[in-house]
């Protein structure tokens, strides 16, 4: 959606309906059996519980935080299990 407000709208409704509108496409892509992964790196409070409702189950969210060093290490780990998932699904499909 863009960041235009919909006539009379407010910043605060345009950003309700933008929530919305991708809460259902990740509702109908969970019900296709789309695997969602989510990542909230650096994210504050409210990104992460955002991310996390978007992600197919807990085992599929990752949150990374801390120093630089940490950070990237967490980030690496993140993808390193991801890309481990992937590999093993297309070893059982």
């Amino acid at each position: 959606m863009s960041s235009k407000l919909l006539k009379g709208g407010s910043p605060k409704f345009s950003l309700e309906v933008e929530r919305s509108r991708r809460l259902i496409g990740l509702a109908m892509a969970k019900q296709e059996r789309v695997v969602v992964y989510s990542i909230a790196f650096l994210a504050p409070k409210v990104g992460q519980e955002q991310l996390q409702a978007c992600a197919s189950s807990a085992s599929h969210y990752f949150e990374v935080n801390g120093s630089n060093s940490a950070a990237a290490a967490g980030l690496s780990q993140a993808f390193n299990t991801i890309a481990g998932n992937i590999n093993q699904l297309q070893l059982t499909e």
